[in-house]
């Protein structure tokens, strides 16, 4: 009877645990969903719990094809300075078992008629990391007359020629300001998505509506 017991003992903590670990999880995102709608009333925007749909129409880009259980949530949406705009959490999920990891990040999506950009992907250069894919064949756009932004950051794209003419003088000098943020950077038509590299704080939504707004403005300025 003994035997017997103690498993059962181990089996009821362990599913307490996880019943306790929901729990905690589903307040915390309630929360959060609370503070994220307050900061959409106060920048006057749309609020939006559940915002597949914003995903949906940004299929194209690298980030929303990564992994797999993705989901976008928490979505403002509106008009900020003559910009369209979507900030919103999102999550994907890669690896299994024991590598099973759920990636948490804060996205914003940048519209503008006069946005007419080549497709692209921007992020900071990790050294080490980026010098091991150049042996393997991994695409880095350089500019010869620029080693500062060259150094700086990665830069991709089908169209070369295209995204060295949207990434001329002006661009680079305003981008080097953001070389040791995490920021990374995707175009494509009249949309620019921004990846903050991580999640936001709910206070922090209407500072990073503006600074992705900032770097929409290298091109429609």
């Amino acid at each position: 009877m003994e035997g017997a017991l103690f498993p059962a003992i181990a089996i009821g903590s362990a599913i307490g645990l996880v019943v306790i670990a929901v729990a905690v999880s589903s307040r915390q995102a309630k929360k959060r969903r609370a503070a994220w709608q307050a900061a959409a009333q106060q920048s006057g925007l749309a609020f939006l719990p559940e915002a597949q749909g914003v995903r949906d129409r940004l299929g194209g880009f690298k980030v929303c094809n990564l992994g797999r259980s993705r989901r976008a949530q928490n979505a403002l949406v509106g008009t900020v300075s003559g910009h369209e705009i979507a900030l919103f959490d999102y999550r994907y999920t890669t690896g299994s078992g024991n590598n099973r990891h759920t990636h948490h990040l804060s996205l914003c999506a940048v519209r503008h008629p006069e946005l007419r950009l080549p497709s692209f992907f921007l992020r900071r250069q990790l050294r080490l990391w980026d010098a091991l894919g150049k042996m393997f064949g991994g695409q880095d756009i350089n500019f010869e007359e620029d080693a500062a932004f060259s150094r700086s950051f990665v830069l991709q794209g089908k169209d070369e020629r295209a995204v060295r003419r949207v990434f001329g003088v002006h661009a680079r000098a305003h981008l080097l300001r953001y070389q040791e943020s995490a920021l990374q950077l995707e175009g494509d038509g009249d949309t620019l998505l921004v990846n903050f590299g991580r999640r936001l704080d709910p206070d922090q939504g209407r500072d990073s509506i503006e600074q992705a707004i900032d770097v929409a403005r290298i091109w429609t300025d």
